[in-house]
């Protein structure tokens, strides 16, 4: 169901928040649903010192950005935040924050949060969404333990988008060619590879 603001309504403004290391199906379905009931969605990378992501910033957000554009959702945008999602919510001057639950241990983990951001900030709101019953398993430490093992190409390809899923493949295995082996054109490929090259050299030199 599409979200349509009534005449004189307030404007909503909401935010997802995550470390998104990598993006999953399970992320993009939360933003397509959230995305219908809001005018506005940040997606927001969170940068958490105490964690040691497997992709940069820049590639989580690229993968992010491209993903929620094939999608067709206009309303999202993307950022990153080192800080207090309070003080991120304020900063943006948004209603509330948007998570997603798997499991009844998710939801502990969730409250206890919820508890703590509220003690900061009394006007902080969370609007929980289940995951979708096929998406249930699905997280990105699951899609990262599949890099130990041989042929993780193919059962990762099935839990994350496509930009997701060629970051991972140029980080861990450089495989260009799987794009168009997609079947995607020559230009955007190319623009592609030069976008996701700009980052690379950013990154190394």
């Amino acid at each position: 169901m599409e979200y349509k603001r009534k005449e004189n309504a307030k404007y909503r403004k909401a935010v997802f928040p995550g470390t998104f290391d990598p993006f999953t199906k399970g992320h993009l379905d939360i933003v397509k649903r959230s995305s219908n009931f809001v005018d506005e969605l940040i997606i927001a990378v969170m940068i958490n010192p105490q964690k040691n992501p497997i992709l940069s910033i820049e590639e989580r957000e690229w993968a992010i950005k491209y993903s929620i554009e094939r999608a067709g959702i206009e309303n999202a945008r993307v950022i990153s935040y080192s800080g207090f999602l309070v003080d991120l919510l304020k900063e943006e001057k948004a209603d509330f924050v948007i998570r997603g639950l798997r499991g009844c241990r998710e939801q502990e983990e969730e409250f206890n949060m919820y508890k703590i951001n509220k003690e900061i900030e009394s006007s902080f709101e969370v609007l929980y969404l289940f995951a979708d019953e096929h998406l249930k398993g699905v997280s990105s430490s699951l899609v990262r333990s599949f890099l130990k093992f041989k042929g993780w190409e193919e059962k990762m390809e099935k839990f994350v988008p496509f930009y997701s899923f060629n970051i991972m493949l140029k980080r861990f295995e450089g495989l260009k060619g799987r794009f168009l082996e997609q079947g995607f054109r020559e230009e955007l490929y190319k623009k592609i590879v030069k976008i996701y090259g700009n980052l690379e050299r950013k990154k190394y030199n």
